[in-house]
């Protein structure tokens, strides 16, 4: 699940680790391509919430890897494209995630397909680029 999260990398990252946050991933991609881990994998992160299927209620932190994108602290005044460093970063990750979980080519969800609420923090993703990374074993 990908999220952008507007915001200087520093105060994000404090605002994720701090006693009682209310929402964490389990890694974030700063726009240099530095990976943190903030969770392990094998705990739920809080970061995407419940949704419904059928009428049925399941919790999507369960069931996803969270993966925060830095973007433009001044979003949404500020909107700019993905730095390749970044870019390159999250598609490294993602070929880990898929060795580990032997992903599906459409694994990657964008958080704004599931909430609609915050479409244009991911705007400018070379979703083509790194859909690749999962559509070639």
């Amino acid at each position: 699940m990908l999220h952008g999260v507007p915001g200087v990398a520093a105060d994000v990252l404090a605002k994720f680790v701090a006693p009682g946050a209310r929402f964490a991933p389990h890694y974030y991609v700063d726009s240099n391509g530095a990976i943190f881990q903030l969770i392990d994998e094998q705990y739920a992160a809080w970061h995407a919430g419940f949704a419904t299927l059928d009428k049925v209620w399941f919790n999507i932190n369960r069931s996803s890897v969270g993966i925060a994108l830095e973007r433009p602290a001044l979003w949404p005044e500020a909107i700019a494209a993905y730095p390749d460093a970044q870019t390159f970063a999250l598609r490294w990750l993602l070929q880990q995630l898929d060795r580990r979980y032997q992903l599906a080519p459409d694994a990657v969800v964008l958080w704004s397909s599931l909430a609609g609420n915050d479409r244009q923090t991911l705007d400018g993703l070379p979703l083509e680029s790194i859909a690749e990374v999962l559509a070639y074993r």
